[in-house]
């Protein structure tokens, strides 16, 4: 079954999500401890009955800076210089983990353009290694709900996850990322960490992005916020 783009939501949903994470970035970016209203979380889903809910998602980050508000004198159109190729990048592939009273959780695993085997994105075995890193930091069982990306339908990555009795793994219908709430993850670090600023080097924006996350894995509310946004149920 295909889901319409935006998975199914409504316009007023969306328009919801949208306010949801741009609160989000806005707390994090001013560092406000407000946490989210619960009450923003009322769709009914199936869930998996684990003691552990992650969402998967992974995104990419180039040397061209994203642009969001700013200001400048009257009559003066801002501009951003970007020095270096445009064309290098850094992929992330983040789990954002939920379980009933805990707080929520994020781990990630970040994946350099410029890789020994010449590969420009993440194999199954970087997503192998990033749920065992979740394994070893979590320390029970897993349920993992990720895309249906042909990374995470290789044969290998079928075999790995049939060996493992501690590791449920259930695809997001096609076409629905705002059921995602790492989705709203990136869109908070667009808008604030990486936002209008021009990277002199590779490094300097994998030292960026890592910050920004790190960060984030201390805002709790943030992560909250993010998965407000999917208009989904948290697992209880």
């Amino acid at each position: 079954m295909r889901y319409a783009q935006g998975g199914g939501l409504t316009d007023e949903r969306r328009v919801l999500r949208e306010k949801l994470r741009f609160e989000a970035a806005e707390r994090f970016r001013y560092g406000d401890e407000n946490t989210v209203n619960p009450a923003v979380c009322s769709a009914k889903v199936r869930r998996a009955q684990r003691a552990l809910s992650q969402n998967k998602r992974r995104t990419h980050r180039s040397m061209t800076p994203p642009t969001t508000r700013t200001w400048s004198r009257r009559g003066h159109t801002p501009v951003i210089r970007v020095r270096g190729r445009a064309r290098r990048r850094l992929s992330v592939a983040a789990l954002a983990c939920y379980k009933a009273g805990e707080p929520s959780r994020l781990i990630y695993r970040p994946c350099p353009d410029a890789r020994p085997d010449g590969r420009k994105s993440f194999s199954w075995n970087d997503y192998r290694d990033l749920i065992q890193t979740a394994h070893q930091q979590l320390g029970g069982p897993i349920v993992l709900v990720w895309d249906n990306l042909n990374t995470h339908l290789t044969a290998g990555m079928r075999r790995y996850i049939a060996d493992r009795d501690r590791l449920t793994v259930f695809q997001l219908p096609p076409y629905a990322p705002d059921l995602n709430p790492v989705e709203g993850i990136w869109s908070v670090l667009r808008r604030t960490t990486t936002a209008n600023r021009a990277f002199a080097s590779p490094d300097d924006l994998i030292t960026a992005v890592r910050r920004g996350l790190r960060q984030l894995q201390y805002r709790h509310d943030v992560l909250d916020g993010c998965f407000a946004g999917t208009g989904l149920r948290k697992p209880s």
